[in-house]
């Protein structure tokens, strides 16, 4: 169940060139040799996502009754 959530996202977000990135540091700041900075956006890999899903499902399924899935803070 977990693979096939991860391939249904991954999938969506290839379809619709879709892409995730860090919010807190979007671009990474790349020097070069003149000095000059290059950026480049900080994006999450599909192996964080996945890795990111798989823990958020187990975590919701290992839940105990009455718990409340998630928290937002």
């Amino acid at each position: 169940m977990i693979d096939n959530i991860q391939k249904i996202i991954d999938k969506v977000m290839q379809d619709n060139n879709w892409g995730l990135y860090f919010k807190a540091t979007p671009l990474e700041n790349l020097p070069s040799q003149d000095g000059q900075h290059i950026y480049k956006v900080n994006d999450v890999s599909s192996e964080e996502l996945a890795t990111a899903i798989r823990i958020a499902v187990e975590d919701f399924l290992d839940r105990e009754p009455g718990d409340v899935p998630f928290s937002v803070e």
